[in-house]
């Protein structure tokens, strides 16, 4: 069910996107080493989130094979002991009357009138209970479902779906767990990179030293300049250190990630470089969260029609083998076989009120489907313009660092001829510094402005090769 802000959102996305993308369109993929895709492939195994998806799609495949054994017989063995309070016995007049159909009996063999008396030597046999008051049983018994009133398949395709669902969220959670990969990854790469930056730093400052020494030597220069030096080569060292810092935490990360050993996280070499995005234009609905609801959605539905089962009757082939038959009564089989019916005409209005949430469930489902579609779409165009943003700010932080560097050279010439002083020198050093590190981190903010858009069209994993089957 599309609302008005639904497809107002899809227009706004599309002609965003349309406007925006370029004339040629290559297949999404990104050009990631294999460093990084191990990273990737490992951090997925090792996660406890797509573990848990995994298991739950497992469960819910459980469910649909259980849903389907429905029909299988069960088979069951039955004992007891039961003691009467007396034997069940024929009601007297009836005991008498057998009693004298057996004398009659006998007289007729023993060649005597009807009338004649029975001698006392000839015995008869006492009439047996009903039921002696010592009862020992054991039953065996089968019961087999011949028709469920269609619940069995409703709940069975309601459970394929919800694994279907689960399947989806573990694709988010793998997607998740790239990302997370991908950005420590990339932050080690921006923090070797800034300590190159800031080993230039200090190459330029040493170099700026030995020429301050010099002057001083020869008194063309007072201390001021040294210490000047000097505290520009400690804030150095203050920023290597929160670098230093920054990476410990990020080796950690990764560790906690992939369950690589350190030792073997500190040999990685990342690299920054700006990542190209030609691809087909991307839509939210390929998001695996859109998927999981659309699984939900079908689940629910089917449940609802398994609600409706309860108004057919159900049918059942059963069993009986008794397997002591001592104790068994006069009346008691020692075998049987039958077909049963069971049809519920009137429940106190139960299925009613059953079928009537079970809608109100599915109705919930469109909804939400809707809504987080609306979302993931506004998601989508905020990734691109950030996309596009970040791919600007990396030309304008070239031209930045060009900039700085030419304004470098120039005062560096300056100042040795006495033209500018060691105030403005340092402060074309130092700018020189910040737009090597702003170029850095544009890059890594493009970076991750790639992934953003990927995840927000749905298409991440397969621009990375990462297989997406549920193992």
């Amino acid at each position: 069910m599309e609302t008005k802000n639904t497809k107002l959102v899809y227009l706004v996305t599309y002609l965003v996107l349309l406007l925006g993308w370029p004339a040629s369109l290559k297949a999404q993929t990104l050009n990631t080493d294999a460093e990084l895709h191990r990273l990737v492939h490992d951090a997925i195994a090792s996660s406890q989130s797509v573990g848990i998806e995994q298991n739950n799609a497992q469960a819910a495949e459980n469910n649909r094979k259980k849903a389907y054994q429905t029909y299988l017989p069960t088979i069951s063995f039955t004992g007891s002991f039961t003691h009467l309070n007396d034997d069940i016995t024929f009601p007297s007049n009836l005991e008498t009357l057998l009693m004298g159909t057996q004398q009659l009996l006998v007289k007729e063999q023993l060649g005597m009138g009807f009338n004649d008396p029975l001698p006392p030597s000839v015995p008869l046999q006492e009439v047996d209970p009903i039921q002696e008051q010592d009862i020992w049983k054991a039953t065996l018994g089968a019961d087999m479902v011949l028709f469920s009133g269609l619940k069995v398949p409703y709940l069975a395709k309601a459970a394929e779906h919800q694994r279907k669902a689960h399947e989806a969220l573990s694709v988010k959670e793998q997607t998740a767990i790239i990302r997370q990969t991908v950005e420590a990854y990339k932050s080690l790469a921006l923090l070797q990179k800034s300590a190159e930056v800031l080993d230039n730093s200090e190459r330029r400052l040493n170099e700026q030293r030995r020429y301050v020494d010099k002057a001083v030597n020869q008194g063309m220069a007072t201390e001021l300049e040294t210490a000047r030096i000097n505290l520009a080569a400690q804030q150095l060292e203050e920023k290597r250190i929160e670098l230093n810092a920054q990476r410990e935490l990020v080796i950690a990360l990764l560790q906690q990630l992939t369950g690589h050993p350190e030792e073997e996280l500190k040999q990685l070499s990342p690299v920054l470089t700006q990542w190209e995005t030609g691809g087909e234009m991307l839509d939210a609905s390929h998001r695996p969260e859109m998927e999981a609801l659309k699984e939900a959605q079908r689940a629910t539905e089917f449940k609802k029609k398994s609600m409706y089962s309860a108004y057919l009757p159900q049918v059942k082939l059963y069993g009986r083998k008794e397997l002591y038959e001592d104790d068994l009564s006069l009346l008691d089989p020692e075998w049987m076989v039958g077909v049963g019916l069971k049809w519920e005409l009137f429940d106190g209005l139960k299925r009613s009120r059953d079928l009537q949430n079970a809608k109100i469930e599915v109705e919930n489902s469109k909804l939400k489907k809707d809504l987080i579609g609306e979302q993931l779409q506004l998601n989508l165009t905020k990734a691109y313009l950030d996309l596009d943003k970040a791919n600007q700010k990396i030309r304008v932080a070239e031209q930045q660092m060009h900039t700085a560097q030419r304004a470098y050279t120039i005062s560096q010439k300056q100042y040795e001829v006495g033209l500018i002083s060691q105030k403005d020198y340092l402060e074309a050093e130092n700018d020189l510094q910040q737009a090597e590190l702003s170029h850095s981190k544009a890059l890594f903010t493009q970076n991750m402005a790639v992934i953003d858009y990927l995840i927000a069209g749905g298409k991440l994993s397969e621009a990375m090769h990462i297989n997406q089957e549920i193992q």
